[in-house]
């Protein structure tokens, strides 16, 4: 399974947007409908892309998960009467294409029976899920079976109460229920699960753990194809996760950064670590190994009359300053191009590789392709060129500099972070006092980084200014190149 974690408002913009997509691929999809107020907020991004044009639900097929056994359609707390009156009597759906449960059938086996059939004619194309706080899925409670189809159940005590307060005494709500089983949801092609709240975290943890029938939701882990969205409080309880993904773009926090890797951070210039990606190293090195390969003395930059020596001493000790306060290592490697050029590439590319093939980095860094600093360039082409050597190839995220910065499409991740944050990349760079006198790239790097923040919410996570969603005032862009593999 993937998980995803990021604000409720990007969780529904992000599954409007996905059904959208599908919806212009296959008109016709089938999309299999929950309940509850976690899918409340769906429902409503649903209807606004429906109003402004954006959606056609004309040929699309809706089925509910669950109804509630003994309630007609049109009871006020029936299923049915909940998606009509939030979702389907607000948009383009035809009446042939709704197949929802009846509480009152007469004969509610064959109503399991019908929708077992319409399954196996139609299909299903998008699951979408909200998880209870014992983890069932639909109104499959713990202990159903894995290989269950629609049928009716009896409803646990636990979920009795939880949803009592939608009927005057908890003697009200039924106590049995139709739903589409867990081998019926797991024949959709797509499942989506949305999870809010700090109620919904140990459902969550423990969905993630092992697959057992105790724990109705993992069986998610079997599917292939399964997307988990959570908001940070339905996440509290575990380790680590991964962020959101919207328009094809990756947005991460302090959260849900990678944890427990290697990392190393290609900086051409002993101050490109700290003006490039300072917030971003501050929160990794939290939980992951971080070394910063300092690929050339930058002696060539200090502005005063001292030896060659002297100058690669000053910006070693700026460097060490730097470290000590992103909880990074430096690694100086005083590669000879910086003085040599092309004529040093060989002997540079053989001391990188020995550097990397000792360390066996999970991620590394590097200048984007497009960064016109030449001392930039030159350390991405024979880094990539040493990786390439590696038996096991890491994960590639490209940066951005002043010299450096991505076109709209260029990147494909977002770390957002704070003013606290801020502060620290700031003061890592003010460490290198040489260069700051001469030019104040803290002052630059914070003016990246918060024109990144107003304009990337508004460009790139909301459809180009409508509602654009709630960030972090700051960024720091990257283009992740590749994933892991051996």
């Amino acid at each position: 399974m993937n998980v995803f974690v990021c604000s409720e408002e990007l969780i529904f913009k992000s599954i409007a947007a996905q059904i959208a997509k599908a919806l212009e691929k296959k008109p016709s999809s089938v999309i299999a409908l929950p309940t509850g107020s976690t899918p409340l907020g769906l429902y409503k991004e649903l209807v606004e892309k429906f109003e402004h044009g954006e959606i056609d639900f004309s040929k699309a097929i809706f089925m509910n998960l669950d109804e509630y056994a003994g309630l007609a359609q049109g009871h006020s707390q029936s299923y049915a009467r909940f998606l009509r009156k939030n979702f389907l009597d607000k948009i383009n759906a035809s009446s042939k294409n709704i197949f929802l449960f009846d509480g009152k059938a007469k004969d509610m086996k064959k109503q399991a029976f019908e929708r077992e059939a319409l399954v196996k004619k139609r299909g299903i194309d998008i699951a979408l899920l909200g998880i209870g706080e014992n983890a069932h899925i639909a109104f499959n409670e713990p202990g159903s079976g894995f290989a269950s189809r629609t049928r009716i159940v009896k409803l646990a005590d636990a979920t009795r109460a939880v949803n009592a307060r939608f009927f005057k005494t908890k003697k009200g709500v039924p106590t049995q229920a139709i739903t589409m089983g867990l081998a019926t949801i797991m024949a959709a092609k797509k499942i989506i699960l949305m999870a809010i709240g700090k109620k919904k975290s140990w459902a969550i943890k423990k969905m993630l753990e092992k697959a057992t029938e105790k724990v109705p939701a993992s069986i998610l882990g079997k599917h292939g194809n399964a997307e988990i969205y959570c908001n940070e409080e339905a996440v509290f309880l575990l380790e680590s996760a991964l962020s959101i993904e919207y328009n094809g773009t990756t947005v991460f926090s302090e959260k849900n950064l990678p944890k427990k890797k290697r990392i190393i951070f290609i900086s051409p210039h002993p101050d490109d670590s700290a003006i490039a990606a300072g917030a971003t190293l501050s929160m990794l090195a939290r939980h992951n190994n971080v070394l910063v390969f300092v690929m050339t003395s930058g002696h060539r930059a200090v502005k005063n009359n001292q030896s060659k020596e002297q100058k690669t001493a000053i910006r070693r000790r700026e460097s060490i300053a730097e470290a000590k306060i992103l909880k990074t290592k430096p690694v100086f490697l005083q590669l000879g191009f910086y003085d040599e050029g092309e004529k040093s590439f060989v002997k540079d590319k053989k001391k990188i590789f020995q550097a990397l093939n000792k360390t066996r980095p999970d991620i590394v860094f590097l200048p984007q392709e497009s960064d016109t600093h030449p001392t930039h360039r030159f350390a991405r082409r024979v880094a990539l060129e040493a990786i390439e050597k590696l038996k096991k190839k890491p994960e590639i995220w490209d940066y951005e500099t002043p010299w450096g910065l991505f076109t709209h499409k260029g990147f494909n991740a977002i770390v957002e972070f704070c003013n606290k944050t801020l502060e620290k990349k700031d003061e890592s760079i003010k460490k290198h006092v040489s260069q700051t006198k001469r030019t104040k790239f803290e002052v630059a790097a914070k003016n990246i980084a918060r024109f990144r923040a107003i304009t990337i919410g508004e460009q790139i996570l909301s459809d180009f200014g409508r509602n654009p969603p709630k960030t972090l005032p700051f960024m720091e862009l990257f283009k992740i190149e590749g994933k892991q593999k051996e």
